[in-house]
């Protein structure tokens, strides 16, 4: 009976782990670090200016025969002096991808990817694919081409796969020509 038991117990352990796996469902968010970039101009300050201007000038019309010459004078927008003025931008650069891992409602897992000192990474629209594109060897564009160190990451049901690329033309789980230091997904909560 006790045999019997732990052997119905382990059974339903599998087949929770079964469920989960099957219905797991990933959210990705990316992690930025943002800094504020400040500067100054000098800019114009625009007003108004009275130009003058030689003109005939005739009391008499239309027999204009007492005229002279006369100053007119008319308003044009210029400058006026200068001033200082503050920008501020806030420059964000991608660092890390978290990924949440459910079922259901609960959480299964969570971790990140933390790639701001290896390279960009980039996903699929169906957010199951993860690519990283190592800034040393590649462009550095979160696109892997033929010829460059990248980290691929599948997302699925039954976990997070890590496969690696450098002169090869597929991902692989290891590949020997693969120098650099492997980008990892690293786990900080179950």
């Amino acid at each position: 009976m006790e045999k019997t038991m732990k052997i119905v117990i382990a059974c339903m352990a599998v087949l929770a782990a079964l469920v989960i796996a099957q219905t797991a469902k990933f959210s990705l968010t990316e992690v930025q670090d943002c800094t504020t970039n400040s500067w100054q101009t000098e800019e114009p300050i625009w007003g108004t200016c009275q130009k003058a201007f030689t003109t005939t000038i005739c009391d008499d019309a239309p027999t204009n025969k007492s005229c002279h010459e006369g100053t007119a004078y008319y308003q044009v927008a210029c400058v006026t002096g200068t001033q200082i003025m503050q920008h501020s931008e806030e420059v964000c650069t991608p660092k890390a991808i978290q990924i949440t891992q459910k079922s259901g409602d609960v959480t299964v897992e969570q971790g990140s990817i933390e790639f701001k000192e290896w390279g960009k990474c980039s996903y699929t629209n169906d957010k199951s694919v993860i690519i990283c594109d190592s800034r040393y060897d590649g462009n550095n564009d979160g696109i892997c081409t033929s010829g460059e160190s990248c980290v691929k990451f599948e997302l699925t049901s039954s976990g997070i796969k890590r496969l690696l690329k450098n002169s090869e033309d597929s991902f692989k789980d290891d590949d020997p020509s693969f120098f650099l230091d492997k980008l990892d997904y690293e786990v900080t909560s179950q």
